[in-house]
């Protein structure tokens, strides 16, 4: 089997995993934070966990970009946006926001370890190694456009949630509190739903199906946990608004 055959066979198989993780994640939310529970190894500091996770993310996708064919301009933006929310999310989010003290299971490090070691072979090798490289026209395209629209006002609506979710934990000191403020008052994970967003805008400004498979990753990841953690706020805080959605403003 050639490259080409046993990338795009990975590439099915990961598409497909996702809908196994989407649904199994309705049932069985994933075992950190709030949810956390034994039989996932040894317990790490949630920071140090979270840089262990997303550690190959911002690293790999510069080996791919470095060593890869395709270098105009148009590449080379799309592994800058890729790089803009994988080093800030490793060596920056960690330390800069407020964790109230979480802790994550070493499996759980391991699986999201594993994830973005896939993931950025994927989208790295398919961006810079197998496509035919972009000329500068592609920057006036609409899809390109949208995307790049979509993946900014995603990203800031993340980093701002992030920003108010920390605010609000050094206020509760480790206890929960209901999120106020930004989208927040719209849905009960805000920085989720600016997450899913961002990505989706990478899929539709890089027009390549290997991150529309990691946009649909991020939504079967995070969806089903906004679900539950919406229902945890309905359970536990009687004046929770019930206009809220737990994603996407007005839908889910």
């Amino acid at each position: 089997m050639d490259e080409i055959t046993s990338y795009y066979a990975l590439l099915a198989a990961f598409a497909f995993l996702s809908v196994v993780i989407f649904v199994t994640l309705l049932f069985f939310p994933a075992p950190y934070g709030r949810f956390a529970r034994k039989g996932f190894g040894p317990i790490l500091s949630d920071r140090f966990a979270w840089v262990i996770m997303e550690l190959p993310a911002p690293t790999l996708m510069a080996y791919w970009f470095w060593t890869g064919k395709n270098h105009s301009i148009v590449e080379t933006v799309f592994f800058l946006a890729f790089e803009l929310h994988y080093v800030l999310r490793t060596f920056v989010y960690p330390f800069a926001v407020r964790r109230s003290g979480k802790k994550t299971p070493l499996g759980v490090a391991v699986m999201g370890f594993a994830f973005n070691c896939v993931n950025s072979y994927l989208i790295g090798r398919y961006l810079f190694h197998l496509a035919p490289e972009n000329s500068a026209d592609i920057f006036f395209t609409p899809h390109f456009i949208a995307g790049a629209i979509l993946f900014v006002a995603g990203m800031a609506i993340n980093w701002h949630s992030d920003i108010l979710l920390s605010r609000f934990a050094k206020q509760a000191q480790g206890e929960y509190q209901i999120p106020k403020g930004g989208l927040f008052m719209l849905v009960t994970k805000a920085n989720y739903f600016g997450e899913c967003l961002e990505w989706l805008g990478f899929a539709i400004m890089t027009w390549a199906l290997p991150a529309l498979v990691f946009a649909l990753w991020t939504f079967a990841n995070l969806a089903p946990r906004a679900l539950h953690i919406h229902r945890y706020y309905l359970a536990n805080f009687k004046d929770y608004p019930r206009n809220r959605k737990a994603l996407i403003p007005f839908l889910f």
